[in-house]
C-alpha cells in the first residue's frame, strides 16, 4: 500500500469485493494504513465503512494476534483492545519507531469516526494510559476532551496517573494533575504515585507531587513510606527531598527505620543524610520485622557490622549507637568474620566482651567462641578486658566430674602420660578425689588483679611501665617488673 487515496478511492467504488478481508498475516486495510501513517487512506476507509470497533475486526485480531511494526501509541491501542497483550503493545512501540511516529492528527480522525477513547485491551489499558506512557501531551489532551477517564484503571489496579509516575512522564504527570487525578491514590498494593517515583529515582516527579501536597506518610500494604524505599534505593536527593514532610511519628509505627534498609544496602550517603536528619540510629527492628531474620537482628548497627562496612559502623558509632542491643552482639558477627578493624571500633565504644548468649549460654564470654582460631584477636579482646578466668571455671567446681562416656574401641586407645615435672600454671596433688584443684602460680595472680582493677583503670593508675606490662601479659618485658 502506498498511500494513493485516490486510487484507493476508486478501488473502493469498483470492486465489489470485501472491504473487510486481509492479509495472511490477519492485517486489514485499515490497520496496514494506519501501521503506515498514511492519514488519508484511513480516512477514505473509514468513510467507506471500514470500522475497528466491528466485533469481526476484533474477533479476527484477536485470533491472528497481530502485530503492527510501526504506529503510533494511541493508534496502536485503539486496536489493542480487541486482544493484544501489554506486552505485545511495548513492542508495537519499539519496533520500528513507533513511538516516534505519533500522530495527533491521524488519532483526530479516529476519534471522529466513532471509536470509544474509554476502550482496553484484555489487560484493562485505555488509550490514555498509552498516551501517558509516550509522554504525549498533545494526544492526552485530544482524548480527555473526547471522553477519557483519567481514573480508570487496568487489571493491575494502575491508574494513568501512577503510570506517568512510575514512567517518569512529567509533562503528562502535570497535565493529569491539572486535570483533578487524584494524587493520593493508591495501587493494589498500597503503593502511592509518590513511593512509585521515589522507587524509580524520578526526583522531578517527587518535587511535582509534593509541591501539589502528595501525602508522604501513606504506607503501602508492606508498611514501608516513600522514605523507606528512597533510602533502600539510595537516592539521597529524594531522601533529603521527603524528610520534611514525612512524620517519624509514621515511621515508628513502619516498624523498620530508614536507616535499617540503608545500612542493610550499604547506602552510606543515606545513612549520612537520615544521621544528620535526627534519625535515632539506635532504633530497633519490631518484633515482627526481627523475626523475618534468622538471627533476630535489630539494630541498625547490626545490618553495617554484618555487612562488614567499616565506614557504616564507623559512622553509627560516632553518632552513639550502642553496640549492645541485639541478642547475637554484633561484636560476636565481628568475630565470627575476623574483622579486627570493626572489632577495635566496637570496643572502643563499649562493646561487652564478655556478654553471652541468652540462647546458649556458657561459662566463659561468648565472643571466644568465634575468635579461638584468630590468635592475634583473641588477646586484643583478652588485653581489653575480657575475662580471662572464667575459661578455666568448670559447671562442675570441685565436685566429682561425670565419666566420659566411650565405646569399647576408644577404652583399648586410651594411654596414661606423665605430667612433666615443673608444669607452670596448674599443680596436681592430693588423692584423686580431691582432683581437679586449680592452684594460681605467680603469672596466675595478674588474672585476679585484673579482674579487680578493671583493665581501663590499670591503663590509668600511676604504675611502673613494666608492672603493668606484666598484667596485661606482656612476656617480652615481664621480667622487668
Amino acid at each position: 500500500m502506498v498511500g494513493k487515496d485516490i486510487c484507493l478511492r476508486v478501488l473502493l467504488i469498483s470492486s465489489a469485493r470485501d472491504d473487510q478481508q486481509q492479509t495472511e498475516r490477519g492485517e486489514s486495510a485499515l490497520l496496514l494504513a494506519i501501521s503506515r501513517d498514511h492519514l488519508q487512506c484511513v480516512e477514505v476507509l473509514l468513510e467507506n465503512g471500514q470500522m475497528p470497533n466491528s466485533q469481526t475486526t476484533i474477533e479476527r485480531l484477536h485470533s491472528t494476534k497481530v502485530k503492527l511494526m510501526k504506529v503510533m501509541p494511541v493508534t496502536v491501542h485503539l486496536m489493542s483492545y480487541s486482544g493484544f497483550t501489554k506486552e505485545e503493545n511495548v513492542k508495537l512501540w519499539t519496533q520500528g519507531g513507533a513511538c516516534e511516529r505519533n500522530s495527533p492528527r491521524l488519532v483526530a480522525v479516529l476519534l471522529n469516526h466513532g471509536v470509544g477513547v474509554n476502550t482496553h485491551c484484555i489487560q484493562g489499558w485505555t488509550p490514555l494510559q498509552e498516551a501517558v506512557c509516550a509522554n504525549n501531551v498533545e494526544i492526552c489532551e485530544m482524548l480527555m476532551k473526547a471522553g477519557a477517564k483519567h481514573n480508570l484503571t487496568n487489571t493491575y489496579g494502575i491508574s494513568p496517573l501512577f503510570t506517568a509516575a512510575q514512567a517518569g512522564q512529567l509533562a503528562t504527570l502535570r497535565l493529569l494533575v491539572k486535570h483533578g487525578a487524584d494524587i493520593n491514590s493508591q495501587a493494589p498494593d498500597g503503593a502511592t504515585a509518590l513511593y512509585e517515583a521515589a522507587k524509580n529515582g524520578h526526583e522531578e516527579i517527587i518535587e511535582l507531587l509534593v509541591s501539589q501536597k502528595a501525602d508522604a506518610n501513606k504506607p503501602g500494604k508492606n508498611g514501608l513510606l516513600p522514605l523507606h524505599i528512597a533510602a533502600q534505593r539510595g537516592n539521597d536527593t529524594i531522601v533529603s527531598m521527603l524528610l520534611t514532610v514525612t512524620s517519624k511519628v509514621r515511621v515508628l509505627r513502619a516498624g523498620i527505620s530508614p536507616l535499617h534498609l540503608a545500612a542493610e544496602r550499604n547506602r552510606n550517603d543515606v545513612l549520612e543524610v537520615l544521621i544528620e536528619a535526627g534519625f535515632d540510629v539506635n532504633a530497633q527492628l519490631s518484633r515482627e520485622r526481627s523475626k523475618l531474620y534468622e538471627d533476630h537482628r535489630s539494630t541498625v548497627l547490626y545490618f553495617a557490622v554484618i555487612n562488614n562496612n567499616t565506614d557504616a559502623v564507623r559512622m553509627l558509632l560516632e553518632a552513639g549507637a550502642n553496640p549492645n542491643l541485639d541478642v547475637f552482639k554484633p561484636l560476636m558477627v565481628a568475630a565470627r568474620m575476623g574483622c579486627i578493624q570493626i572489632i577495635t571500633l566496637l570496643v572502643e565504644h563499649g562493646a561487652d566482651i564478655n556478654a553471652d548468649i541468652p540462647t546458649h549460654p556458657t561459662t566463659f564470654p561468648a565472643v571466644y567462641i568465634f575468635s579461638m582460631k584468630y590468635l592475634s584477636m583473641f588477646k586484643y579482646l583478652l588485653d581489653n578486658g575480657g575475662h580471662a578466668r572464667s575459661c578455666f571455671d568448670c559447671v562442675y567446681g570441685s565436685q566429682p566430674h561425670p565419666p566420659i562416656k566411650t565405646n569399647r574401641s576408644e577404652r583399648g586407645d586410651l594411654q596414661a602420660l606423665p605430667v612433666p615435672q615443673g608444669t607452670t600454671g596448674v599443680q596436681t596433688d592430693g588423692t584423686p578425689e580431691q582432683l581437679p584443684r586449680l592452684e594460681c602460680d605467680q603469672r596466675q595472680s595478674r588474672l585476679q588483679i585484673l579482674q579487680l582493677v578493671g583493665h581501663r583503670h590499670l591503663k590509668k593508675l600511676p604504675l611502673p611501665g613494666g608492672l603493668i606490662r606484666f598484667l596485661i601479659h606482656d612476656e617480652g618485658l615481664a621480667d622487668e617488673c
